[in-house]
């Protein structure tokens, strides 16, 4: 399950300058101009510079998405009982 987000980036007086479009626990990207004002069939993905790309989590989180480090930080050893 995945949200697809699209934005445009205007100036003062409302003329479109960039597109940016994406998914939002993803990637987001940038174009140049509107989008939607292109030709049908354009691919925008061509022309798109990357904004952000998730960096996803290292393998062995536990359910809370906490790392090995921080599951041992919490952990009561026998002299703190």
């Amino acid at each position: 399950y995945t949200i697809q987000v699209h934005g445009l980036v205007e100036d003062e007086k409302g003329h479109v300058l960039a597109s940016i479009f994406g998914k939002w626990d993803d990637s987001i990207f940038y174009v140049s101009g509107d989008i939607n004002a292109k030709p049908k069939g354009y691919n925008p993905v061509s022309e798109a510079f990357l904004l952000w790309r998730r960096v996803r989590p290292p393998a062995g989180l536990t359910k809370y998405n906490l790392t090995s480090f921080a599951v041992t930080v919490n952990e009561l050893t026998p002299e703190l009982k």
